[in-house]
């Protein structure tokens, strides 16, 4: 034999979980893993080069846990390849299931197997398909069935129809497989988000590690132990715990979100649906609050500055805005300039789809704040991070433009601008803000009071807001010193 048999046991270290990789043999003279795979006899007829019927792949590493990685990726385009051959359903092209679906609409039918009160049109749907096609095809098709040889009929089958109509008469018998990769990009589609780059990234490494892992399979196939084995891979990955619930939790929602939408009502009985990650928050690294001293060196630097970077700076440290909302601020949103209490609003628009519905919402300019946005002038407070053609922001780059700067200034541990948030919070805290006023302000409430926009609450936010820029002999900043 020119190979040993060989059944690979890749042992993780967490949780003494195993995973059990098939198709891995070596070779008695390579230190290298080999994939390894018998053809079955139904499909030998097109591999007749393989004297001894079997796929042979070199995965080019001697490292175990390598080698079982790559053997999984080509077990999955050696199953895609094989189902080709048999006829089977494979992933379609975005544009051939663009237009399946298309057809599927002309009828009224769901992008799923058809039901009992959908059988009129999908009656109608067979005829017109049926009608569509020569007389010499009709009795070509017919000819192959009789002879009973499936793979000539399943031929002829493709030859006279288009990949559209093959597909979206599978879809409707239930043979059409909506796999992740599938799925995850019918998700972007239905939201309307298939050229957000944001959303595409987002979404991106929870289904890329999922099917390099797992396999590009439909939702239903997998199974709970899988989902384990997934999430110590992540971890092995060094992922958080947190990380992993998201990442874990995009791909729930997704599976759900097209599934509801298409009536797969198999579909929604995944694993996904619950998950259990061990040792859940164990990791998690609280943000640290800038410090008093930290603040007025800022506040030094932003006013020796006139820059937008210093501006995002001064904006977000007085009035805890996302760095999101502050890039898209307008002139216009800023109001009462030149009276005893200006504020500036937020409120939904294309340029800032706030994260929350209650992050729309009125808040006081103090300090540094103020300064620059009496300064500024222009249609944007800050048009280097926003694209004037689409009118989005860059949150990205003005995120990393602003951190780079806060170390600067500050150091190597700076904390991050997502910070001035946290930070605030705590400020209004130790001036004893009310609880509700400090929701308000910072777009966490799920109910607003009454008087909220009025000129009393205004005033009364600004009042908070300008207490807490002084807040050196909090019982914070006692204990901060003290630790």
């Amino acid at each position: 034999m020119d190979f040993l048999e060989y059944i690979v046991r890749v042992s993780f270290d967490y949780k003494n979980c195993t995973i059990f990789v098939k198709y891995l043999s070596k070779r008695p003279n390579s230190n290298n893993w080999y994939f390894i795979r018998r053809i079955p006899d139904d499909l030998f007829e097109h591999y007749a080069d393989k004297k001894d019927k079997r796929i042979v792949i070199s995965t080019k590493t001697d490292n175990k846990t390598e080698a079982a990685k790559k053997a999984l990726r080509l077990n999955n385009e050696l199953e895609k390849e094989w189902h080709l051959f048999r006829g089977k359903n494979v992933s379609p092209s975005a544009g051939t299931l663009t237009k399946a679906k298309a057809i599927l609409d002309t009828y009224g039918l769901p992008y799923s197997k058809v039901s009992q009160s959908d059988s009129d049109a999908f009656s109608r749907f067979i005829d017109d398909i049926e009608e569509a096609i020569t007389f010499n095809d009709k009795n070509a098709l017919h000819d192959a069935c009789l002879r009973g040889i499936p793979e000539e009929s399943k031929s002829v089958f493709r030859n006279i129809y288009s990949d559209e109509q093959r597909l979206a008469l599978d879809i409707s018998n239930g043979r059409f497989e909506w796999t992740a990769s599938l799925m995850k990009t019918e998700y972007l589609n239905l939201k309307g988000w298939s050229d957000s780059r944001k959303h595409i990234n987002n979404i991106t490494p929870a289904f890329e590690i999922l099917i390099n892992e797992l396999g590009d399979r439909t939702p239903k196939d997998y199974s709970n132990r899988e989902v384990l084995d997934l999430i110590n891979k992540m971890r092995q990955q060094a992922l958080k715990t947190s990380t992993i619930r998201r990442r874990l939790g995009l791909i729930r929602t997704v599976f759900n979100y097209v599934s509801k939408m298409y009536d797969l009502h198999d579909e929604l009985r995944h694993p996904f649906v619950k998950f259990d990650i061990p040792d859940f928050g164990i990791d998690k690294v609280e943000r640290p609050d800038f410090t008093q001293e930290q603040l007025e060196l800022l506040r030094t630097k932003v006013k020796d500055s006139n820059d937008e970077i210093s501006g995002l700076i001064a904006i977000m440290m007085e009035t805890g805005l996302r760095i999101s909302e502050a890039c898209s601020l307008q002139r216009r949103d800023l109001k009462n300039l030149n009276d005893p209490y200006p504020f500036l609003t937020l409120h939904r628009n294309p340029s800032r789809p706030l994260k929350t519905k209650n992050s729309q919402r009125f808040v006081p300019l103090v300090g540094v704040a103020y300064d620059y946005a009496k300064a500024v002038g222009g249609t944007w407070l800050f048009p280097k991070y926003v694209d004037l053609l689409t009118t989005k922001v860059k949150n990205d780059s003005a995120s990393a433009a602003v951190n780079k700067r806060l170390k600067a200034w500050l150091g190597d541990d700076a904390p991050t601008c997502h910070s001035f948030r946290h930070t605030l919070n705590t400020r209004l805290r130790d001036v004893s803000c009310p609880e509700d006023l400090r929701k308000e302000l910072g777009g966490w409430a799920s109910s607003v009071s009454q008087r909220y926009g009025s000129p009393t609450d205004i005033s009364l936010k600004y009042e908070y807001l300008t207490k807490s820029l002084y807040w050196s002999d909090s019982g914070w900043m006692n204990s901060h010193y003290e630790s």
